[in-house]
């Protein structure tokens, strides 16, 4: 299949890296117009795992993204399930949620889809 010039398959590593950066745009705006510092430390582990994603083969960085998802992912849906029993509006845990899904799926791929080493390229030992 070719694509038209200028335009990208979207990847596992990219779908990762958009759920990434839309749950720290996310934690930031509820940092900054909440005064929320964990919010503020969510997405300071996040940027965290963003660039452990970057050294060398990426693995630990997703391992460690997966948990961060993960963890969030519990707690939002914990959070949305409070919410819809007390009768409010569930729009402040959606995305979220809905980011950290697909932010851990794409990590698990990233993990499981991994390329073997080229030939020439650095040893693993």
């Amino acid at each position: 299949m070719q694509l038209a010039p200028g335009h990208r398959v979207l990847t596992w590593r990219r779908l990762l890296l958009a759920a990434a950066a839309g749950l720290v745009v996310l934690s930031l705006g509820q940092a900054i117009l909440r005064g929320d510092r964990e919010a503020l430390a969510r997405a300071v582990v996040i940027v965290l795992g963003l660039v452990l994603l970057r050294r060398g083969t990426g693995v630990f960085g997703a391992v460690f993204l997966s948990l961060v998802f993960g963890d969030f992912l519990v707690w939002t849906t914990w959070a949305a399930m409070n919410n819809l029993r007390h009768g409010e509006e569930s729009e402040d845990v959606t995305l979220p949620a809905v980011l950290s899904l697909s932010g851990l799926i794409a990590c698990w791929a990233v993990i499981v889809r991994r390329r073997p080493p080229q030939a020439g390229g650095p040893a693993v030992a």
